[in-house]
């Protein structure tokens, strides 16, 4: 176990032409998407219900990375694409997770995803094992995706695959957070993953 408190982490220092937070936000939805030749499959969940899955297998006994989009995201992201086509590149296999809702399909139960919600990934890490017999599991969870990822390890303890694990800007303070999309520019993302 990694002690969080003994990590040094190097000063951030933004490109000359994105100094600050929006600005890197808003320009990362431009970049090109490069396409991971993935294949999208369902699996059943214990509930009756499927979850849709884009996946990348290489079949070559490396480690498998699972793959978590933010809130209103999809497999279909461009941040989730890249990440799959350069773990393709590096020659990682890789599943992205599209929650509840999220997919092409309507779900059949009335189940939507949300920060809290972690019984989907569980079901994702059991069938990962079974379906890449992997020696390793990674995860790589981003923004809403990563404070759950983080969530469902707390709540299985040492009984997961997930060998190493990384959140990306996930909102641990999710009520101070959820208060701040009413405030200055916010407002646009307010309008983008609320108001939906």
């Amino acid at each position: 176990m990694v002690d969080i408190n003994k990590i040094e982490f190097e000063k951030f220092k933004p490109v000359w032409w994105a100094p600050e937070v929006h600005s890197q936000t808003v320009i990362a939805s431009f970049s090109k998407t490069k396409d991971p030749l993935s294949e999208r499959i369902e699996i059943v969940t214990p509930d009756n219900d499927f979850l849709e899955l884009e996946v990348v297998d290489l079949k070559n006994g490396k480690p498998v990375v699972a793959l978590f989009h933010g809130l209103e995201g999809s497999s279909e992201r461009h941040y989730i694409q890249n990440l799959m086509s350069d773990l393709r590149n590096a020659g990682y296999s890789s599943v992205a997770l599209n929650f509840r809702g999220c997919g092409k399909k309507m779900n059949l139960q009335r189940r939507m995803y949300h920060s809290g919600e972690t019984a989907d990934y569980k079901t994702l890490f059991k069938w990962i094992k079974e379906y890449f017999d992997a020696s390793e599991v990674y995860a790589v969870g981003f923004s809403l995706g990563g404070n759950a990822l983080v969530k469902s390890l707390g709540e299985l303890k040492e009984n997961h695959p997930v060998e190493k694990a990384v959140a990306v800007s996930p909102p641990y303070d999710l009520k101070a957070g959820s208060l701040r999309m009413n405030e200055g520019f916010n407002k646009v993302y307010q309008k983008r993953f609320l108001d939906t």
